[in-house]
């Protein structure tokens, strides 16, 4: 689940970066590094195949915030991001998704907007980043009005501690459909989802997979879903803290697209504006800056093997088989590239060398009754 959603962001940044490459030139192209335009810090330039700058990153002066500012010809969206790299299995970041943008006034005044002037939005938690894109379809000035109210729910949402608890996990009373008694059962949006993930065999393994690569308690070996055991343990106040933590202007940027009639030094004036008032709407926090995830700390020897079990029906359930490597590689675009056309003809297709030694009936050396392979490289 993590993964394809992950796969489906890289990839509407992909085509931001490509369609930019036939645009002509834009007044991102009168931008320098280190100058200070509407409010903001440019900090870097996109150039596109022609050598023109079509987009920036840009840091907010007062607040730290975080923007990837593109022109694409398309309608105003952003694909917000919160790093929330994390130390315990309770899914704090999961249950922050369903809550900020679901439960309290706030939430349910900003999916009201949205309904009457024509915007979307979606939410996913990813390995250590919480997003939540949307899009303006109601027209530009729409646009900012809809940043402002999901802004201000995600960073001061009203949510109440019981909202919390039966969003994330309680226990309940229900009915039995055939006699009526009263039994206790354990209930939860994000609970009874998580509960049916590890009912499948691929999250044990890719934790197990993940301790070996980081180490132990690392943030990116930890379950930001949520552990069904650890969520038992989730009180309204974790959550709170979580929130606090993470929840800040400095910790949270935005990828945003933007056509031709919504000019860029204009955009960037009216979101100083927003950032601002968000800003003042709240306690005054110091910029701290994003929250960095630690290097890998694994001390597992090369070539270690592990057997990880999982709850199934039967013994004869199939499982898998995954091999990894450490991260300890530090590569650009082009490396990276390389590293996935490699790993894409060693085992991502029916014509890869794995599929051929292994599935592939006419081709392989043994077989282990597996009937798919895949192979890529972990974004984290």
């Amino acid at each position: 689940m993590k993964r394809s959603m992950q796969s489906i962001a890289l990839s509407a940044v992909i085509l931001a970066i490509t369609i930019g490459s036939v645009l002509a030139g834009t007044v991102f192209e009168t931008f320098q590094p280190n100058q200070q335009v509407r409010g903001f810090t440019v900090e870097n330039l996109y150039l596109n195949a022609r050598n023109e700058a079509f987009g920036a990153r840009l840091r907010h002066v007062a607040t730290g915030f975080t923007m990837d500012l593109f022109e694409l010809q398309s309608v105003p969206q952003a694909f917000l991001w919160v790093s929330t790299p994390v130390l315990d299995d309770r899914g704090e970041p999961h249950a922050g998704e369903h809550l900020l943008l679901g439960k309290g006034n706030k939430a349910r005044f900003v999916s009201s907007q949205e309904n009457m002037f024509l915007g979307k939005s979606t939410a996913y938690t990813a390995t250590d980043h919480t997003v939540y894109p949307f899009s303006s379809e109601g027209g530009n000035d729409i646009f900012y009005t809809l940043f402002e109210s999901q802004m201000d729910a995600l960073l001061y949402p009203d949510f109440s501690d019981e909202e919390i608890r039966r969003e994330v996990c309680h226990i309940g009373v229900e009915a039995d459909p055939n006699t009526g008694a009263l039994r206790l059962d354990e209930k939860g949006t994000v609970y009874t989802e998580m509960v049916s993930v590890f009912e499948k065999p691929w999250d044990y393994l890719e934790q197990a997979m993940a301790t070996m690569i980081y180490g132990e308690n690392h943030p990116l070996c930890k379950i930001t879903g949520g552990e069904p055991a650890a969520m038992r343990e989730m009180q309204p106040s974790h959550m709170r803290e979580f929130h606090n933590r993470y929840y800040r202007l400095d910790n949270i940027g935005m990828i945003t697209t933007i056509p031709a009639d919504m000019v860029p030094e204009t955009f960037m004036a009216r979101t100083d504006s927003i950032l601002n008032r968000l800003a003042a709407a709240g306690e005054n926090r110091p910029v701290i800056g994003r929250e960095k995830v630690p290097p890998p700390q694994s001390t597992t020897p090369p070539g270690t093997v592990k057997m990880v079990t999982y709850p199934g029906a039967a013994g004869s359930d199939p499982g898998y088989i995954s091999m990894g490597w450490p991260a300890t590689l530090s590569y650009d675009n082009t490396e990276r590239f390389l590293i996935q056309a490699f790993l894409y003809c060693l085992g991502g297709s029916e014509t890869s060398n794995l599929y051929n030694k292994f599935i592939n009936s006419s081709t392989r050396v043994v077989d282990l009754g597996s009937a798919s392979v895949y192979a890529g490289v972990d974004d984290n």
